[in-house]
Order: C-alpha cells, then sequence, then structure tokens
C-alpha cells in the first residue's frame, strides 16, 4: 500500500476515518468498523515503518512502548448470560490485551502487536480473520496473532499465537490511539499539512 502524495490528505483521511468510528449511526456498524481499523492499521504502518519525514521517529517510540499503555481497552466475557443455541461455547474474553505477554510476562510492543494484527488482516494468502457472531449479531471479529519476521524472538512467546477478540469498541480505541499519535505528528511537525486538510472538502 502506498502513501498518498499530497500530506494535507493523507492527515484528513486517517483523523476523518478515526472520528467516523464506531459508526454508532451505520446499519451495518462492525462491518464498517472493521473496513476503517483494516485502512488506518495498514495505511500508517506502512507510512511509520517507512522512517519517512515526518515520521523518522515515531516506528521506534512504538517498538519501545507496552501495548497495555497505548491503549486501554475494557475487557468482557463472549458469554454474556444469554446465549442462544447456534452461539459460540467457548470462554472467550472479548477486548482482552492482557494475554498478549512475553515469555518472561511484560506486555508485548505496541509495534510487535500492531505489525501481528496488520499481517492477520492485509496477506490475502494467510488470512486470520473470523467472525464472531451472538444471538445472529455479528459483534466482531477473532484474529489469529503471529510473531512477526524480523523481531526479537525473546520479545514474542515462541511458536504461539494469540486469540485476539476484537468488538467494534475494541477495534475503535486500537484505530484512534494508532491515528492519534500518527495525525499527531502532522500537527507536530507539518502544521500548514492539517491547516490545509480542514478546508478540504468531499463529494
Amino acid at each position: 500500500m502506498g502513501d498518498i502524495p499530497h500530506l494535507e490528505r493523507e492527515y484528513a483521511v486517517v483523523h476523518r476515518l478515526c472520528s467516523q468510528m464506531p459508526f454508532e449511526d451505520a446499519e451495518f456498524k462492525a462491518t464498517e468498523t472493521y473496513a476503517a481499523f483494516n485502512t488506518i492499521l495498514c495505511w500508517t504502518l506502512q507510512r511509520i515503518r517507512s522512517r519517512k519525514h515526518p515520521f523518522n521517529d515515531l516506528e521506534q517510540q512504538l517498538r519501545s512502548q507496552d501495548i497495555t499503555g497505548f491503549c486501554e481497552l475494557q475487557p468482557h466475557p463472549y458469554n454474556d448470560g444469554n446465549l442462544g443455541g447456534e452461539d459460540e461455547t467457548h470462554g472467550a474474553i472479548l477486548d482482552e490485551l492482557s494475554l498478549l505477554r512475553t515469555q518472561d510476562g511484560q506486555p508485548l510492543k505496541v509495534l510487535e502487536f500492531l505489525i501481528s494484527l496488520r499481517n492477520a488482516v492485509a496477506h490475502p494468502e494467510d488470512l486470520r480473520v473470523y467472525p464472531v457472531n451472538r444471538r445472529g449479531f455479528l459483534i466482531g471479529f477473532r484474529l489469529e496473532c503471529r510473531k512477526p519476521g524480523n523481531t526479537d524472538v525473546e520479545r514474542w512467546e515462541n511458536g504461539r499465537q494469540y486469540q485476539l477478540y476484537l468488538t467494534r469498541h475494541g477495534m475503535t480505541k486500537i484505530a484512534q490511539a494508532l491515528g492519534e499519535v500518527y495525525c499527531g505528528v502532522f500537527e507536530q511537525r507539518t502544521p500548514q499539512a492539517q491547516e490545509r486538510a480542514i478546508g478540504m472538502g468531499e463529494q
């Protein structure tokens, strides 16, 4: 995925997608949230990992920060006490990030976690995303998060993959936290791009 050649347009798209989530007024809330989540995740990570201006330092910042401090979710059980006969019977916890830990019990770092999410949703030959329904409603998605390539093996439990259940509220929290630091770079280093983005209309 490439970047938009005009910084103000890039800022506008990411900022506006974040502001629309979690699509409370949409007919297909979970689907639209998932689409925005994927767009923000793939787009911003591509730019952050390029280490090009104005994102020279953001990659290192995310590489050293714990995921639990970056984004605070409110975990809750899939089984809310009112499951129907066609519902899943597992004991999964939704929007739970505390399980994402290293062999020595430390939280995963933000960049490592986000890359594993991006790989789960963006590799067509190895897509690892599954819809989660409850009482006939799509409430979110299960993502199989595996250790990204080219990272320190001590950080990620060897051979371990994490089953992460995200509702639209969990996807929103992660995407908005990422969008905030991403757009914050524009606001600090290229304020003229932010100013031009405010006046950019759409059809």
